[in-house]
């Protein structure tokens, strides 16, 4: 029978196939729709205009700790997922 909690924490960690490719188009992705928010801030160019950058940040920031969270949830405790929590409060 398998530990309470094992499948928050799995040992080894949990795999999937192509994780890196997918990781790095999200991350770059991530920056690319990170940079057009930041654009139409600094800008001011119009809600409706500046919508879908931050639409697009949100979505591929979601995916990533997703993607994270697969492979196993005690990167919450590590200095990056530290910092992932900062960043959405």
């Amino acid at each position: 029978m398998p530990e309470p909690g094992s499948w928050l924490v799995p040992d080894p960690p949990r795999e999937l196939p192509g994780r890196r490719g997918v990781k790095i188009v999200l991350r770059a992705a991530h920056v690319l729709a990170a940079a057009g928010l930041l654009g139409a801030c600094l800008f001011e160019v119009p809600q409706p205009l500046g919508a879908p950058w931050f639409h697009a940040t949100l979505l591929t920031g979601t995916l990533l700790l997703l993607l994270d969270l697969h492979e196993s949830a005690a990167f919450l405790l590590q200095v990056r997922g530290l910092v992932v929590i900062l960043k959405l409060l």
